[in-house]
């Protein structure tokens, strides 16, 4: 300190000796020398300059007044603590490239300085070092500064924009503090922390942007920054009061990495809109965030949100969509499209069929549903729907529908529904028959209910079938003939509540069913019930089965020439016509399937009345009884679309065979056939074919007239 006391008093001597000349010299440094010539002071030298106070200031500070312009040249290292303070004539300063640091203080006050340029080989700018340069319009800062001390740039009132390079890692305390004419600021990309009060007072800043590096933000960082409109912060921490005064910002982004925000941080912030939060974790809040907008938050995280932040949970929501959905369906009988109203679940777009159909495609082809997409523009999204017409009805038991036809296949217990979940249910109006597999054992509550369609006046329930659910043909009201199955041990509650027009039952059942609450009650008195021989008196002494007209099971006795066994084929049933045998007792009629398995065996007397019964059969329906020249009888209950293998074999008294006949037909209602052979006879086959006998001799057709058909 001595040193720089003597240089003072000796610049003193110097200078009283050549005041006229303008010129004025010293030292600064342990190597350096200060000349400061017609208003241009020059460092020179090498090494560091000496630093000054209030109490030790500058050998120059006797002519700061006149400093117009600082040159620092090469070989100068640093710039001290207070060397320019107050030289408020200093316009400009030029700074050698082998400064590493500027002092805190370092040209303070410099209310003319109206441009600096940092060079790259400066890595530290202190504390005050611009402070109140109120000229100062822009600085450019060197690429090597890792600092930028607290109030640097403080109350710089005329300086409009700042570019921090990407080496600095802080900016200190009210850095840019005060600094009203500053509209935007560049942050680098390795600034980890920016001090309190950082911003504060810039009320002409509308815009900053902050990288991810920053991991702490102080308080009131953007207080008062009045003009400020919008602002996103990544990482880290921020401080208390933030925004306070921020009068003008409408939104604020809150990044991932954000994990606490201070005190109030929004008091004052009058025009906020929004604030939206990208945590999936709610950052720590020590109180109210003093807001009364929006704020969203990331999709799953309402309930942490709401409960985190419950100052502000009537406020906290998901973000809405950013364009405008329109969800447009081809039919809307059979559904809708459910449209987010935000953006979570990563928006997704959502067809819902209504009961009995099923999502097809959207407009576009898609067939993703949920569909996941990106809107770019207002959109709309139409999805097409078709109504099922198949699917799954029990463990083994599967439905489909086509042309009036209801098919049920399989085996087993059909799933339990109610009124409203028959999966066939928005079909019922179109059904016009209803074929059920032999191997089915029950029928759900309501599953065929509310059937009202005239074309649907017969129903042939399974051999296997075992229980009938309540209210299964509730209000089928053109039903007229029901064939109950040889295994029915059950019928539920109002089974067949409204069926008035019922007037023909055939039960194969050996013991009367069961029957419950209403069951059977609106079936008329004078609908005849036919039962089998052998189970005949068991339904004469069943209250339940005994008010209807009891008869036998039989085949019919018909009329006409009746000389060859002629079948005609239904969907799930087979009209059998077979001629009488002189001589014969009984009538043996045995259907196998294409397997050679046995579907049922049925004995006939000489009269057509079933006497035995052999395994569990396929059904005949009521006999209506006439002259006899043959036998007629309709084989029920069979399997849709399959083959059949029929014998016809006619015994005596004695039990001895009189004639044997073996036919084949499907069940499709397309073809019967009769084969004859013998002997000498030549194959003959007889067909139904649209409703005509055709006969079939080798490789060719003729009809019953012996015309070729082609």
């Amino acid at each position: 300190m001595k040193t720089k006391f003597f240089t003072f008093l000796l610049a003193l001597i110097v200078g009283a000796g050549t005041m006229h000349a303008a010129t004025y010299n010293g030292t600064c440094g342990e190597n350096l020398t200060w000349d400061l010539t017609d208003g241009v002071l020059t460092i020179s030298g090498t090494g560091s300059m000496y630093g000054y106070s209030n109490h030790s200031p500058s050998p120059w500070s006797l002519y700061q007044s006149s400093i117009k312009s600082a040159v620092l040249k090469e070989g100068v290292t640093n710039i001290g603590q207070m060397a320019f303070n107050k030289c408020t004539s200093l316009t400009s300063v030029t700074i050698g490239n082998s400064v590493t640091s500027i002092g805190n203080d370092a040209f303070s006050s410099c209310s003319s300085l109206a441009s600096v340029t940092i060079p790259n080989s400066v890595t530290s700018i202190g504390n005050y070092a611009f402070s109140e340069c109120t000229g100062l319009t822009s600085v450019t800062i060197g690429n090597s500064v890792t600092s930028i001390g607290n109030d640097a740039f403080l109350h710089c009132t005329s300086l409009a924009s700042i570019i921090i390079p990407d080496n600095v890692t802080s900016i200190g305390n009210d850095a840019f503090s005060g600094c009203s004419s500053l509209t935007s600021v560049i942050i680098g990309n390795s600034v980890t922390s920016i001090g309190n009060g950082a911003f504060n007072g810039c009320t002409n800043l509308t815009s900053i942007n902050i990288p991810n590096s920053v991991t702490g933000i102080g308080q009131g960082v953007f207080f008062g920054c009045s003009s400020l409109i919008a602002v996103t912060i990544p990482n880290g921490t921020i401080g208390s009061s933030a925004f306070n005064k921020c009068t003008s910002l409408t939104s604020v982004t809150f990044g991932e990495g954000v994990i606490i925000i201070g005190q109030y941080p929004f008091t004052n912030c009058t025009s906020l809109a929004l604030v939206t939060v990208e945590a999936q974790t709610p950052p720590a809040t020590h109180s109210s965030l003093d807001i009364s907008c929006p704020i969203y938050v990331p999709c799953g995280t309402l309930d942490a949100y709401q409960s985190s932040w419950y100052y502000e949970a009537s406020l906290i929501r998901y973000k809405p969509l950013d364009f405008t959905v329109t969800g447009g369906v081809n039919d809307g009988t059979m559904g809708e499209v459910i449209v987010p109203l935000t953006s979570c679940d990563d928006t997704l777009l959502t067809a819902i069929p209504y009961f009995g159909c099923y999502f097809v495609k959207w407009s576009d082809g898609n067939t993703d549903n949920p569909r996941k997409f990106v809107l770019t523009q207002d959109t709309t999204f139409t999805a097409e729907f078709a109504q099922n017409t198949s699917g799954q009805c029990g463990d083994k038991l599967s439905w489909t529908f086509s042309d009036g036809q209801l098919s049920i296949t399989g085996s087993g217990d059909m799933y339990s529904y109610n009124q409203n979940t028959v999966p066939w249910l928005h079909l019922k109006p179109e059904i016009k028959t209803v074929s059920c597999s032999p191997e089915m054992t029950s029928i759900s509550d309501y599953a065929f209910s509310g059937i009202n369609t005239s074309k649907f006046n017969t129903i042939i329930l399974p051999t296997n079938l075992v229980t009938i659910g309540s209210h299964a043909f509730d209000g089928d009201s053109f039903l007229e003939k029901v064939d109950f199955g040889a295994s029915l041990e059950y019928i539920g509650n109002y089974a067949f509540r409204g069926c008035t027009r019922i007037l023909t039952m055939t039960c194969w059942a050996e013991f009367t069913p069961n029957v419950e609450w209403a069951s059977l009650t609106d079936i008329s008195d004078y609908a005849e019930l036919y039962v089998l021989p052998s189970a005949f008196r068991k339904f004469e002494v069943d209250n339940n089965w005994n008010r209807f007209i009891l008869k036998e099971i039989g085949a019919n006795k018909t009329t006409g020439d009746v000389t060859d066994i002629v079948i005609v084929p239904d969907d799930n049933s087979a009209n059998i016509v077979w001629p009488a045998v002189a001589g014969a007792a009984t009538y043996e009629l045995g259907i196998k399937d294409k397997d050679g398995n046995t579907i049922c065996t049925l004995i006939f007397n000489a009269e057509g009345v079933i006497v035995q019964i052999s395994f569990a059969p396929s059904r005949g329906e009521a006999p209506q009884r006439t002259q006899t020249a043959g036998f007629a009888f309709t084989v029920t209950g069979l399997e849709s679309g399959t083959e059949y293998d029929l014998t016809i074999t006619a015994k005596n008294a004695s039990g001895a065979t009189l004639d044997v006949k073996t036919l084949s037909f499907r069940t499709d209602g397309s073809e019967a056939v009769e084969t004859i052979s013998g002997d000498k006879a030549p194959k003959t086959t007889k067909l139904i074919r649209d409703g005509q006998l055709l006969i079939l001799r080798g490789d060719k057709t003729y009809t019953l007239t012996g015309q070729e058909v082609k």
